[in-house]
């Protein structure tokens, strides 16, 4: 299934290609014409801004690790450089707001890099509508792969950790529908009253601060870890108390086929079962600041794992054929025990977890 995907995806980015070169490119319609970069630009003092890092320093991870299992490289996306820049009658485009200069070129830090620009939307998108003009000072939180609680607080927010270096009066782009975590998130920054719901595609800022994305989606990012730590730890609902030893089942899709008996194992021990996605964030950020021991099925809720002590142990639980090792990374960041078990699955990633291994094989994690 991986094979046809890439296949499918190699296709569709070669037709792209092909159109690209034959159809007329300018303001108002064609494919955008390739790439910049703009920390090159910010390396040649072409550019007013700020390179904060160019490279963060990864820990090592074993044959037994799940990010060498998934095979996704999650480690290997270094140099990542992160920085600002500053830039006057910016033109943005696309369901992204990617910058476009005066040669119809995207920026690619502002496409999340080479990795994955040729799937960019924007980069995509081939007719953009009258600009709109924008006075003031803006920076953006639109971008590839910003939906969602984990892609919100690892890829969205930690571009926000630079904000004090720019203007005191610097407003933000913000996709035109907002989660209700995404909006509580902005309230809890005090930002609230900063932000614009964009859902124009074609922008002219009249003083634009790019603020690059701070690692690769689901990548190894101990930056984003620390920022969302110093913006969010401190923001938790001080009056909501939680139990510290927890089981986190899924809800809706890939959820175990023996749910129930699940929670009812996690109970058996005097744990308990929670939800963190009917708690607001800031009980959430409260609930995992004070964890000793957690047990989850794979999710988006183990994103809360940044604001977990390093003294948490955890363990996560996979279907065979949907891995992912995003949650050991941030664990791996945090200095925290992380385990995983696999368990076998069916056609919709429904894992039936051995209840008996799994008592087994984290013991320990059950004692206080």
């Amino acid at each position: 299934m991986l094979r046809v995907h890439f296949f499918r995806l190699a296709i569709t980015n070669a037709c792209y290609a092909l159109a690209r070169s034959i159809l007329p490119c300018n303001e108002r319609i064609g494919f955008p014409r390739g790439t910049f970069s703009l920390v090159e630009l910010l390396r040649g003092e072409k550019l007013r801004g700020r390179v904060i890092c160019d490279k963060q320093e990864l820990p090592r991870f074993v044959k037994a690790s799940m990010v060498r299992r998934c095979r996704m490289k999650q480690d290997n996306y270094q140099p990542w450089p992160i920085f600002w820049s500053e830039h006057r009658q910016a033109r943005l485009v696309g369901p992204t707001l990617a910058l476009m200069d005066e040669r119809q070129r995207l920026a690619i830090e502002s496409l999340f890099g080479p990795w994955l620009y040729s799937c960019d939307p924007s980069y995509r998108s081939w007719k953009r509508p009258d600009p709109i003009l924008l006075g003031g000072s803006w920076t953006s939180l639109k971008m590839q792969f910003g939906n969602g609680f984990y892609h919100w607080l690892m890829d969205v927010l930690p571009r926000l950790a630079v904000l004090d270096e720019l203007p005191a009066d610097i407003k933000i782009l913000v996709p035109a529908q907002l989660a209700s975590f995404e909006q509580e998130a902005l309230e809890l920054l005090g930002l609230k009253d900063r932000v614009r719901p964009t859902p124009e595609t074609h922008l002219v800022v009249e003083h634009y601060f790019f603020c690059s994305p701070t690692g690769m989606t689901g990548g190894m990012n101990p930056y984003a870890v620390e920022s969302l730590r110093k913006l969010l730890l401190n923001k938790k609902n001080p009056t909501f108390s939680g139990p510290t030893q927890f089981y986190i089942p899924r809800t809706g899709t890939r959820v175990p086929v023996n749910s129930r008996q699940i929670c009812a194992f996690f109970e058996s021990l005097g744990w308990s079962v929670v939800y963190p996605e009917k708690m607001t964030l800031a009980q959430q950020i409260a609930l995992f600041s004070k964890a000793n021991a957690v047990c989850a099925d794979h999710g988006a809720a183990l994103t809360n794992l940044v604001f977990a002590p390093s003294s948490c142990r955890v363990l996560e639980l996979f279907a065979d054929n949907f891995l992912n090792a995003c949650y050991e990374i941030i664990c791996a960041a945090r200095g925290i025990s992380y385990r995983h078990l696999i368990f076998e699955a069916d056609e919709l990633f429904q894992p039936h977890i051995d209840l008996s291994i799994l008592e087994r094989e984290a013991s320990d994690l059950f004692q206080e």
